[in-house]
């Protein structure tokens, strides 16, 4: 999906930044730094596919910079 900002930039809006502010998950324009947040994107299961999406393409770019393996917690049968 493009999207033009305030600044004139246009661009798939994946390109823009994933982050949290104040407590809601936004979109920040990369040449700018204009917030956008998502709440007002509709219908909810397209702002979850766009916010995966962007947070994905962000981790891609950080290649070089990787995310540490956590190795995964053993999971204990449960009292019964």
């Amino acid at each position: 999906m493009q999207e033009v900002c305030f600044c004139g930039r246009v661009g798939p809006v994946t390109d823009r930044s994933p982050q949290i502010v104040e407590s809601e998950r936004a979109l920040v324009c990369p040449d700018c730094g204009n917030v956008e947040l998502m709440r007002w994107w509709n219908p909810e299961h397209l702002r979850e596919q766009i916010w995966c999406e962007a947070v994905n393409k962000a981790l891609r770019q950080t290649a070089d910079n990787p995310i540490p393996e956590v190795p995964p917690i053993p999971m204990q049968p449960a009292d019964r």
